[in-house]
């Protein structure tokens, strides 16, 4: 067997067994609910989105000045009246093999994103932070500009468009249950809105039941958007280690001189898992949202909780 062939062989296997980790080794327990943040408010009981904050400090080169392309064309229903819910056309990358991370463009069509912002659009409160950390039996949970500069909306499930959306997220990860995925959560960022780094996992104390999977998908990124990119400081570069394709489409922005930093492109979004296969927090998923410098956007969290298993 020559050389060559062997080394074929190799990569050959190498991407069979990261494709079955990405896909069977994904735990998720039928048996447990997730209760809506708005039935937790009604009990008293709700606890809003854990944030853990990371310190990275790595300088990046300076933030681009062209505006966002526009979303790609859409073959999905145009109006409210003929809405049907459609998985097509999703276009899926992978941007890294460890964590795991997908790049998928046409997660939402126009309407949908339109639709959504008008959702949210009554719901907006200043986004909080949490501090596990210190003592997590008194955890604080309270607003901090100075680590996150955004409003949050939650749209609960009835909405055709919310269901569809996340039935879609779902049927994306092999058909996760929807009872296990919490309420979108919609983000809008103005100028000078921000978040530091962070993970959308726990880790003091441990959960039993965390956010495995997330989603961060872009509603909306205005014509004149300077910055705002999503930056992953930990995961390296892209599969292949061919970035100019992707910043020739503008997906990503390529003047960060570490990590990968995702630009908002409309109707676009990005998946990762958080955990290793031993249950462990993956601290590569440590990301956060670069400082809006002109312009808005308004994203899109999904998250998919599950009993962690470590073997």
């Amino acid at each position: 067997m020559s050389k060559l062939l062997l080394g074929f062989n190799i990569l050959t296997i190498l991407a069979a067994y990261l494709l079955y980790q990405s896909g069977v080794r994904l735990y998720l327990d039928d048996g447990y609910d997730v209760l809506p943040p708005s039935v937790l408010r009604s009990r008293g009981e709700y606890t809003p989105p854990h944030v853990e904050q990371v310190p990275i400090s790595i300088p990046i080169s300076s933030q681009p000045t062209d505006p966002i392309s526009p979303h790609s064309s859409w073959g999905g229903s145009g109006s409210k009246q003929n809405y049907t819910c459609t998985n097509l056309r999703m276009r899926p990358k992978f941007l890294s093999y460890d964590p795991i991370m997908v790049y998928i463009e046409d997660f939402m069509s126009p309407y949908e994103t339109k639709h959504l912002k008008t959702l949210a659009e009554a719901q907006y409160e200043p986004s909080v932070v949490e501090n596990f950390n210190k003592d997590p039996e008194n955890k604080d949970t309270y607003v901090d500009s100075s680590q996150r500069k955004s409003e949050t909306a939650w749209l609960e499930d009835g909405d055709a468009v919310v269901d569809c959306v996340k039935s879609r997220a779902a049927e994306f990860q092999g058909f996760a249950p929807n009872k296990s995925m919490e309420e979108l959560a919609v983000l809008k960022y103005r100028p000078g809105g921000s978040f530091t780094p962070h993970y959308d996992w726990h880790s003091a104390p441990p959960q039993a039941i965390d956010r495995r999977t997330s989603f961060f998908a872009t509603i909306e990124a205005s014509p004149d958007l300077e910055g705002g990119a999503t930056w992953f400081g930990r995961v390296p570069r892209p599969a292949w280690a061919r970035l100019q394709p992707w910043c020739d489409r503008g997906l990503l922005d390529c003047s960060y001189e570490v990590g990968l930093a995702v630009k908002p492109v409309e109707g676009n979004a990005v998946f990762w898992v958080n955990f290793r296969e031993d249950g462990q927090g993956h601290e590569g998923t440590a990301h956060g949202g670069e400082p809006v410098i002109k312009g808005s956007k308004i994203g899109l969290n999904i998250w998919t909780q599950a009993r962690l298993r470590a073997e």
